[in-house]
């Protein structure tokens, strides 16, 4: 049966291929998805009007006439449509009126025959469903409300293929108008099974067929008894698709590899120096001060000593091996030093100077030479235009950014953007475990670093900043896998680049980078911050906290107003307030004031003293139907909070965050000092603690990565 349906789609697309067309007539297209089992009307193509009589004779009434040709993708423009034809003499008029529209809207258009085929009710529930050819991550699925309005609302939802059962469960829930598809005001729901095994069906079609750079079934006529594809559309590559870039992976270096480049044991610095406002100054500075264990040797031809450390001329004049190379030099002095590295047997080279392929033509050729050596002489680049690496579980900051202290924590945070990682040190007060900053990454990548850090049992959680991808598929692998491990959140810049292709399908026009994006780290389980602060924010929540396992919100504060608005956003975010057992009503109503609710949220007024959190928290804390808690306290009771909270909140096993209106820095710190996270306001709160919630689900539905 796959023989004959591979045999079917070959003879089909490379006929097209040879007659110099990249998109399939409706026929065509419908002929491959008949032999994948996708459910089509049944149809004929007819040249006259007596073949188009003999067609009703198998076909039945009542019908549809589609005119076509190879010249017309979007059919109804030109009047070349006529549906629900009930007899035989309104198809034949349809069909003179047909062509006649043609030839007055298109008159140079070629004309194959007119597809005749059976008319479905309308009483369905029309959706789309489509596949699209995406630069970083190969194809990828859409589906959303059909008809004219997925152009207007284009509310859709995409996964990369292959695609999981759950991914698709997921990718049909989380569109905005899935309550049309269980029943909405009364109307019968859809058959979901149906849209799954179309979905699940058109990746195996894409995957069989290379050849296919985009298909599209819209609409998609869902009933609540099985589903019919009304219409589609299918468009091919001339030949292998060169979209997808491909990163050789052959030399990937294992976990125990990419160790020595976090812990070395020996360094040199090419570049250093002993004048302040240099880049090697900085770097050297931060390396003895901070108390680096290890051995560093300054590379400077100029200089007889840096930092009272005796300089050598060049790399070649080490007289010791070196486990790392760090080069903060001009960008065109690069390649020689290089190749004394190679000589030297370094097996990591850290560049951090720019002036690479993000300038120019030049540097482009010039970063292509230095990928060249190192291929060469087998040693690993990190960068360049990068700001080196952190491990502050070593004392090794090998940055151009001057630091005053390396703070040691659990987070960890790979970014492109040198400055972004490095500027967090000194901005945010939370402990580090490591930063690493790839840059331009001609070699080393997310794909490597990432692994390592997942095994890494100083770090609890992964920021990831990222900009693009070198090989989606492997990104995607790579992410999936570490997210079923920690969490690990992801900002994204860029978010406004478009795919800068022009498409024939509705479907790939509303697929822009972004919407890709969030799809692909939704689908990898991981965490995407909208913003900088909330990147900042999810850090914290995780490093701090448990998860939330569980929806269920309690929330306690001294404003009334603060905690209405902190649960209109809980239930906007998917949240619910908990409901309390009669047990738990009875120990939170002996604690309250006579004047207050015990309902949630728990309003206990501005009168609420820092030992009544404390008792209230102990209570919630073992509430059997309390997933997490939200405190919302006044910015000048933190310090008493905090004092005596302590005890209590150290070994929950809940997510515990404070909400401190108008607070600042100071008042934070008095509460997280202690491990528990603050915000200040309730939608940022919600917010953070929601996704915590997300990613508890995602991992729960994935308790082994046999599922992928």
């Amino acid at each position: 049966m796959h023989y004959n349906r591979r045999e079917i789609t070959n003879k089909i697309i490379y006929k097209a291929l040879n007659e110099g067309r990249n998109v399939l007539l409706e026929p065509e297209a419908k002929t491959i998805c008949a032999a994948y089992d996708v459910p089509v009307p049944n149809f004929c193509v007819a040249k006259s009007i007596d073949e188009v009589m003999v067609c009703l004779n198998e076909i039945g009434y009542p019908v549809t006439l589609k005119i076509v040709s190879p010249d017309i993708l979007h059919k109804s423009d030109v009047g070349g449509v006529m549906v629900d034809l009930k007899d035989s003499e309104a198809v034949k008029q349809a069909y003179i009126q047909i062509l006649n529209n043609v030839k007055r809207n298109c008159s140079k258009a070629r004309i194959y025959g007119i597809l005749v085929e059976r008319s479905y009710a309308k009483n369905a529930i029309e959706t789309a469903v489509g596949v699209i050819k995406d630069q970083d991550f190969g194809s990828i699925l859409m589906f959303g409300l059909g008809g004219v309005f997925i152009e207007i609302l284009r509310d859709v939802t995409f996964r990369a293929i292959p695609v999981s059962e759950i991914d698709v469960q997921e990718m049909i829930r989380e569109m905005k108008g899935y309550p049309a598809l269980t029943g909405l005001r009364g109307q019968k729901p859809a058959d979901l099974k149906a849209i799954m095994d179309v979905i699940t069906k058109l990746s195996t079609i894409v995957t069989e067929n290379p050849e296919i750079s985009q298909l599209e079934l819209n609409p998609l006529f869902v009933y609540q008894d099985g589903a019919i594809a009304v219409d589609a559309k299918i468009s091919l590559h001339d030949k292998e698709d060169k979209s997808v870039v491909k990163e050789d992976v052959s030399n990937k270096l294992s976990v125990k590899e990419i160790k020595s480049l976090f812990y070395p044991k020996s360094i040199c610095v090419v570049g250093a120096s002993s004048k302040p406002g240099k880049l090697g100054y900085n770097i050297m500075k931060n390396l003895i001060k901070l108390n680096f264990p290890g051995k560093i040797f300054p590379i400077n031809p100029n200089e007889k000593e840096v930092f009272g450390i005796k300089a050598c001329s060049n790399v070649l004049d080490l007289l010791e091996e070196v486990d790392v190379a760090i080069l903060i030099i001009p960008a065109n002095k690069s390649l020689s030093v290089l190749d004394q590295c190679g000589r030297k047997g370094i097996k990591f080279i850290i560049i951090e100077a720019a002036g690479f392929a993000e300038s120019g033509e030049e540097g482009k050729k010039l970063q292509e030479k230095i990928i060249e050596i190192a291929r060469n002489y087998g040693f690993r680049v990190l960068g360049p235009n990068c700001a080196g690496l952190v491990n502050a579980c070593h004392g090794l900051a090998t940055t151009f950014a001057p630091l005053k202290e390396l703070k040691r924590g659990n987070i960890s945070i790979l970014a492109q953007a040198g400055v972004f990682a490095a500027g967090m040190l000194e901005v945010y007060p939370w402990g580090i475990s490591k930063i690493v900053t790839v840059g331009n990454k001609i070699d080393l990548s997310e794909v490597e670093l990432l692994p390592f850090l997942t095994e890494d049992p100083e770090t609890k959680v992964i920021g990831i900043y990222i900009e693009g991808t070198t090989n989606g598929k492997v990104f995607m692998k790579t992410l999936k896998m570490a997210a079923l491990k920690k969490p690990i959140i992801v900002l994204k810049g860029g978010k406004t680049q478009e795919c800068g292709k022009l498409t024939l399908l509705h479907t790939a026009s509303l697929a822009g980078n972004m919407s890709i994006w969030s799809a692909i780290l939704k689908q990898c389980g991981a965490i995407e911050a909208e913003t900088l602060e909330e990147f900042f924010d999810l850090l914290k929540l995780f490093s701090m906290q448990p998860m939330m396992k569980g929806s269920n919100l309690s929330i306690i504060t001294y404003s009334g107003s603060m905690g209405i608005l902190a649960a209109d956003k809980a239930v906007s975010k998917g949240l619910k307030l908990a409901e309390y057992d009669e047990r738990t009503l009875g120990e939170l109503r002996k604690l309250a004031f006579p004047w207050t609710s015990c309902f949630n949220p728990l309003d206990l007024s501005f009168l609420i003293e820092a030992e009544h959190y404390k008792h209230f928290l102990e209570i919630l804390i073992h509430a059997p139907n309390v997933h997490g808690i939200l405190c919302i306290a006044s910015a000048l009771r933190t310090f008493e909070i905090g004092r005596v909270i302590h005890e209590v909140t150290r070994y929950a096993k809940k997510p515990i965050i404070f909400c401190i209106p108008m607070g600042r820095i100071d008042h934070f710190k008095n509460l997280e000092k202690l491990g528990l996270p603050c915000f200040p306001t309730p939608e940022r709160a919600i917010n953070t603690i929601a996704k915590s919630f997300y990613y508890y689900e995602w991992l729960h539905k994935r308790k082994s990565p046999s599922l992928y």
